[in-house]
Parts: structure tokens; C-alpha cells; sequence
């Protein structure tokens, strides 16, 4: 089974189609055709649509969305969505394609639609960090890759369902995957502390293009920044040439690209996990809280 994320944005006016589409327990998308019926088949729509949005208006979307939602999406995938609050839902998909003309849908633009059981999850601190980054951009519908990303959302399922549906395997979850950019800020800062450095928290408010906070060590008052990326971001070394102070550099999956600095120092991340397993006390709840999970799937 695969895990989607589908990110409503249609060209409805009077509605709200995110909501319509948790009310209506469907998963839905636009692309709607000129018709009479209230039901189109799927070779119909087919003909119809690849006219309209293929030949005429080279709609690079259309058939990346509606190939996913139509043959790549099974019965029984997990779907991640969200509505305008930022409220994020988890549903399992219970049915096959279905092209649905009612006006109501017209007016949403959900009209390529699957049944599907939305459960509700809350705000973003209870998402893993990759569902969360997702959502920043990409396509209408996309599949979401990465095995502790799975079966978490397997296991969240069962859980808000109070129903043990998925079995899930226990794996070695990647706890990177899991926690969001700030929890890896935070986890840097707290890190740098324990090496005997201050933060300065109004630096942290600073919207900086090359680090993230500011540091004073307490033995002898020196200057350090941190820079700190979560998933497949790189980091420039050469970047950090011209910094009076020193650097320390974090990145969860990226590279570390260039020559190496004198005043530029590179945090390995196995010294980030005996951090964090040497420290629980100090981490914050809602690192805590994904570490807790980790464990559930290991």
C-alpha cells in the first residue's frame, strides 16, 4: 500500500472544497468537463478531458493528478490532507474513481472524486516533518515516499480509529523523518549549550539567509552561528567564508558541499543521536512525544 498527500486547490468560488470534501468522506479533484449526466464513465470523461485540458489548453496537471487518482491510488492507501486552519486529516481509501456531476460538486470543483474514511489528526506538531514539508509545494496529488512515513501513518491510523486495520512493521524508524525543522534547530541549540555555549534568544527571531542563531561561548565570550537543514537540503561551505566567527553546520540527509574552513565545523549527525539519547530530560515535549513513537515502530 502507498501513502498520498492531496493538497485541495480547485477553482470553486461559493465553497470551500477542502471541507466538502471531508464532509462528503471523499477525496476529490477539478478538471471537470461539459456534460449532462450526473455520472460520467470513465472513458467519457477520458475523451472529454484530454480535449479540453491535453490538446487545447496543455494543462501539465491534469493528467499527473487524474492518472494518480484514477489508477495509481488503491483501495486501502492512506491520504494525507489539511483543511484552511491548517488542521490535518488522515483517510483510508475505500473505493474506485468516480466522476460525480451533481451542482454541488460542480461548485466545489470536486468532481473526480474516491470514497474514502477521513479521520481527523489536529495541527502540525501531531505530522511527521516530511507530510508537513510536503504541503510547502509539489502537485495536487502526490505520492509520499519513505518507510517510516508508512507505517506511521499506519499506525496513527489504527490508533485514531481505535481499530488494528493496518498491520505495520516494525522498523528502524528514521526519528529525521519524523521531527520538523524547528525540532532540529532546537535539538542543534540545545547541543551547542551542552559544548558550553549561550544562546542568544533575540537572535533566533532574526530572518537570516546563513544561520540560524547566534552563540557566545561562556568560557571566553566567542561568537558562533549554527545553520540547520532538515531533509535533502545541502549546505555550501564557501558560503560561510566570510563569517567572523565560527560556524556549525547540521543537516539531516543533505551534503556538505566544498572545501573545508578553519572557522566552519560540521556536526555529525551520530553525535546528534548520543545527544539526544543522553539528554531526554532537557528535549522538548514534542521531541519527546516523536521519540516515543519511533520506539512504537521499532
Amino acid at each position: 500500500m502507498n501513502i498520498w498527500r492531496l493538497n485541495i486547490k480547485t477553482d470553486s468560488v461559493d465553497i470551500n472544497p477542502r471541507q466538502f470534501c471531508f464532509n462528503q468522506s471523499i477525496m476529490g479533484l477539478g478538471w471537470s468537463v461539459e456534460s449532462k449526466s450526473k455520472h460520467l464513465e470513465w472513458d467519457e470523461y477520458y475523451e472529454k478531458a484530454h480535449k479540453n485540458y491535453k490538446e487545447e489548453r496543455n494543462d501539465k496537471g491534469w493528467w499527473r493528478a487524474l492518472n494518480a487518482i484514477k489508477n495509481r491510488v488503491k483501495i486501502n492507501d492512506l491520504c494525507w490532507s489539511r483543511d484552511l486552519n491548517g488542521i490535518y486529516y488522515l483517510g483510508r481509501i475505500t473505493g474506485e474513481w468516480q466522476y460525480i456531476n451533481e451542482e454541488i460538486n460542480r461548485k466545489a470543483d470536486i468532481v473526480n472524486v474516491r470514497p474514502i474514511e477521513w479521520v481527523r489528526v489536529g495541527e502540525n506538531d501531531s505530522v511527521p516533518g516530511t507530510i508537513v514539508n510536503r504541503f510547502i509545494r509539489g502537485g495536487t496529488l502526490e505520492k509520499v515516499n519513505g518507510a517510516t512515513t508508512c507505517e506511521f501513518s499506519k499506525f496513527l491510523y489504527n490508533q485514531l480509529t481505535d481499530d488494528e486495520f493496518y498491520e505495520f512493521k516494525h522498523i528502524e524508524a528514521d526519528f529525521f523523518s519524523l521531527i520538523h525543522s524547528d525540532d532540529c534547530e532546537d535539538i542543534i541549540g540545545l547541543l551547542l549549550q551542552d559544548m558550553g555555549y549561550q544562546l542568544i534568544p533575540s537572535s533566533c527571531k532574526k530572518s537570516t539567509v546563513n544561520y540560524e542563531f547566534v552563540l557566545k561561548h561562556k568560557k571566553d565570550g566567542h561568537k558562533a552561528v549554527a545553520q540547520v537543514k532538515k531533509g535533502k537540503e545541502d549546505l555550501i561551505i564557501e558560503n560561510y567564508k566570510n563569517l567572523d566567527c565560527k560556524v556549525y553546520l547540521f543537516t539531516t540527509k543533505g551534503r556538505y558541499i566544498g572545501k573545508s574552513l578553519s572557522n566552519v565545523f560540521i556536526i555529525d549527525i551520530e553525535k546528534v543521536e548520543r545527544f539526544i539519547r543522553s539528554n531526554w530530560k532537557v528535549l522538548p515535549d514534542k521531541v519527546q512525544t516523536w521519540i516515543n513513537i519511533r520506539e512504537s515502530l521499532n
